[in-house]
């Protein structure tokens, strides 16, 4: 995944991060929609359940299967060819030992000046970014036109400097290698710029190692610790942010989400309310009534679970997957092979009290081998992976996505018992209501987002860890430039434990 730093990530009405997953989730067969919508990730919803807005989400509606077009204004790639881009530049940049030092060499207050003033170049940018995303959402193209023209400029200025960034950065690495704000800005750069987490971490835990006394820092590395699903350390670097400046957004926006990840809504509620125990900011608001919404919602989940725990015959399915990578040639070039890189077990437990019909074809399917060589086509970090459809079968991933069992299922997630979306809540993939079929997600987070849109029918009990290793991209190389290609990682085998004793029956509808 590429990552971006939370300073340089401006504010996504409506949430566009959450959009792409409910995308994913309610209408990943209009890919199409996938193509508009890449290019403003750079912003993760800073809280579960609720807009940039401060307003609760509102129920997933389809969008039309028309899209308009995308607009590149994605900083660090000038050109369309990989090649030349800045991030390339930045890799293939001379070693300290064998550079020429002879060069004016920049200090660290001109290093943190150029810094600021990319920040401030990339908050109009992202301002932009977003009226894009609305006037796009409201099929207004004369707006989305307009905008991307005003954005044009500031995105060649931004690429100017950010060239210019580098250069300095490159000569104050060769001249003070182990400078630790050295080390923190090329590790913000190299975010900028679109680098992964493996790319951008060395130089933050150097800098973090080297005790920079700098809150950025360590939201930053909260950021891209929560992007590679480390919730427990995100939530670490994030509390030091929080300790080292109490009243920043950022730190408390990467703070509630990995807090969040991990469950802890009542630990975040607790420490918002002692850091503002007054009036509070619009945006410590928003933290503060997701937590109490997520914690209320969290106490009836736990009591369900324990009374499924009491009763303790609800249906077990055990899922055998393979993780598997790329090797060889170019990402996603045709000549690569794959390797297999690890595997591991992950067992559910099915809400058959509450989602009787999905949990019937879900058995059905399952014991019939149908999801048997199967693979997770799509995998977002710190949200979801999605699978079920028999097309990634098959040696052409154009299709994926697409698939199904033939028919569709009904939908349960307006029954008055309906289940909750916790992290490893299992859930059904559809296009529109009444249109489930084969496909699910397994959700890495709590996404109350999607409570009311899609039927929960069950949850992981073990093996949430392996959920976490899937390896993040999309097989589907033709649905928009949203992560990496990747071979997906398959599951080998669904084996359904433990069934109760009645006849398992499913309900079909016409596709």
């Amino acid at each position: 995944m590429k990552v971006k730093p939370k300073s340089l990530r401006g504010p996504r009405p409506n949430s566009t991060r959450r959009r792409i997953g409910i995308a994913i989730a309610i209408v990943l067969p209009l890919a199409g929609i996938l193509a508009f919508i890449w290019w403003p990730r750079s912003r993760k919803p800073a809280l579960p359940g609720f807009t940039s807005n401060q307003e609760p989400v509102s129920k997933a509606r389809p969008p039309s299967e028309s899209s308009p077009p995308s607009h590149d204004l994605t900083p660090g790639h000038p050109g369309g060819d990989d090649s030349g881009s800045l991030l390339e530049q930045m890799k293939q940049a001379p070693s300290p030992d064998t550079a020429d030092l002879s060069g004016r060499v920049p200090t660290t207050k001109e290093l943190e000046a150029q810094y600021a003033t990319i920040a401030e170049n990339q908050e109009q940018l992202n301002k932009i970014r977003s009226e894009v995303a609305r006037d796009a959402e409201a099929k207004n193209k004369s707006e989305v036109q307009r905008a991307v023209e005003r954005g044009k400029p500031l995105l060649s200025l931004l690429n100017v400097r950010l060239a210019a960034f580098q250069q300095d950065l490159t000569a104050a690495r060769r001249a003070r290698p182990n400078d630790p704000v050295v080390l923190w800005l090329t590790g913000e750069l190299l975010m900028i710029v679109g680098g992964e987490p493996e790319d951008v971490l060395p130089y933050l835990n150097r800098a973090a190692s080297a005790h920079l006394e700098q809150p950025h820092l360590f939201v930053n590395l909260a950021t891209v610790e929560f992007d590679e699903n480390h919730f427990q350390k995100a939530l670490s670097d994030a509390s030091k942010a929080i300790a080292m400046d109490t009243k920043a957004q950022a730190a408390w926006d990467i703070y509630s989400r990995a807090g969040f990840a991990e469950e802890r809504f009542a630990e975040v509620l607790e420490k918002i309310d002692r850091a503002f125990p007054g009036e509070s900011p619009d945006w410590a608001v928003v933290i503060r009534r997701s937590a109490e919404q997520l914690q209320k919602s969290w106490l009836q989940e736990l009591a369900q679970r324990k009374r499924d725990q009491e009763q303790g015959d609800l249906p077990l399915v055990r899922l055998v997957v393979e993780h598997r990578k790329f090797v060889g040639s170019s990402e996603g070039a045709a000549d690569e092979s794959v390797k297999v890189i690890g595997r591991g077990d992950v067992v559910l437990e099915l809400f058959e009290d509450q989602a009787p019909k999905t949990v019937s074809n879900f058995i059905h399917l399952a014991e019939t081998g149908f999801y048997d060589g199967t693979s997770f086509y799509w995998a977002e970090a710190g949200h979801m992976v999605v699978g079920g459809d028999p097309n990634t079968k098959n040696a052409d991933p154009a299709d994926d996505g697409l698939g199904g069992a033939g028919y569709t299922i009904p939908d349960e997630f307006n029954s008055p018992n309906a289940r909750g979306h916790f992290r490893g809540t299992i859930s059904m993939v559809q296009n529109a209501p009444g249109k489930a079929s084969s496909q699910f997600f397994i959700s890495l987070v709590p996404s109350p987002e999607f409570d009311g849109n899609t039927t929960a029918f069950g949850r992981v009990i073990e093996g949430q860890e392996v959920l976490d290793q899937v390896t993040e991209g999309r097989t589907n190389r033709k649905v928009g430039e949203f992560g990496k290609i990747i071979p997906g990682d398959r599951i080998v085998h669904v084996q359904v434990v433990r069934k109760r004793s009645h006849p398992y029956v499913v309900t079909k509808l016409a596709m």
